[in-house]
């Protein structure tokens, strides 16, 4: 389990009101990879290459792209997985920083097979772990889409999130041997039997919008898998201690590369709803930044949605995808492409 602070300091966390705790295991979508000594669940369909991998944002599991990956399965493969600690994934190394989830998702799709290059899709947070893993594996990396992404001068309270750094060292990648996850205390195991003991009472209540979206087998899941998410302990680092640190990372990075993902096709699409929107000048600055990290790019405002598009609106995403996709095959700009309605 993370903590919930990260989504109130950022506003990127979209869960439903009400995860039911169930007696019966569903089947995971997916199948579990072992990727030393911890396994993760990796959920691939469709055929077609480039193969575009899904991300979600600061909390949650795959089934946050139920709604996009059967229709993106149609043109090409695509893969969505649950990060260590989430949906049917294991508990895995820590700290769990956004550098240790790049490795562990470059270590899973080599040790399920799926070979590069990627497009990837980042919602949320998951936009800056797909940012990094641009930066740690460039050569793996043939497209992006941004979906309502962080930014590293997201602002929390009367400054910006990465401002918060104290310039300590980002932890290199952990193992199992290297440093495996500790028991929890008797207070971090009262929080984490408090929180699941609230989702089973927010459970008594029918979902709500855009829950309402997903057909009752896949919100079954989804329910099942936030309810199966595993504490982390406090006494190496959770991963929220360590994202202002990260966030500074990328701006020093991002001042030395004008253009960190060079010419590759970028889509950033932005929502036009609600907290931090499109239409706010700090957002509208941080979107016309993000714009610019490659110079083959476009923006798309979605004037309907707020922060959840994956599930407000993904016949979005879907059109992203296959203009991205579309512009790889035929080796064109991306502005090339017909735009989107």
């Amino acid at each position: 389990m993370k903590l919930s602070i990260l989504a109130l300091l950022l506003t990127l966390f979209l869960t439903p009101t009400n995860v039911a705790q169930t007696s019966a295991q569903p089947t995971p979508p997916g199948k579990l990879v072992d990727i030393g000594g911890y396994r993760l669940h990796l959920n691939c369909s469709g055929r077609g290459t480039p193969t575009v991998v899904l991300e979600y944002g600061s909390s949650g599991n795959s089934m946050v792209w139920a709604l996009v990956q059967p229709d993106v399965a149609r043109f090409t493969r695509v893969c969505s997985y649950d990060r260590a600690y989430e949906g049917w994934s294991d508990a895995g190394p820590i700290p769990q920083t956004m550098h240790q989830q790049v490795y562990e998702l470059h270590r899973l799709l080599k040790a399920a097979r799926v070979k590069p290059p990627y497009i990837l899709v980042g919602w949320s947070l998951g936009g800056m772990i797909d940012r990094i893993y641009s930066d740690t594996y460039p050569t793996e990396v043939t497209g992006m889409i941004l979906v309502d992404s962080a930014h590293e001068d997201t602002v929390m309270g009367d400054k910006r999130f990465r401002e918060f750094a104290t310039g300590k060292a980002i932890p290199p990648p952990q193992t199992m041997k290297s440093s495996p996850p500790p028991a929890l205390t008797p207070d971090e195991q009262k929080s984490f039997d408090h929180w699941r003991a609230q989702k089973v009472k927010d459970s008594q209540s029918p979902p709500t919008y855009p829950w309402t979206k997903l057909s009752a087998t896949d919100l079954r899941l989804w329910r099942f898998a936030d309810m199966n998410s595993k504490p982390i302990s406090a006494a190496r680092g959770r991963y929220e201690e360590w994202l202002p640190e990260e966030f500074e990372q990328v701006h020093e990075t991002r001042k030395k590369r004008p253009h960190p993902l060079g010419s590759i096709p970028l889509f950033v699409l932005a929502a036009g709803k609600g907290d931090g929107n499109a239409h706010e000048p700090a957002r509208a600055v941080q979107l016309k930044d993000m714009e610019t990290l490659s110079t083959n790019s476009k923006m798309f405002v979605d004037e309907n949605s707020n922060h959840g598009i994956p599930i407000e609106n993904p016949e979005l995403v879907v059109r992203a995808v296959r203009e991205v996709h579309t512009t790889l095959k035929a080796h064109t700009a991306l502005s090339a492409v017909k735009a989107m309605p």
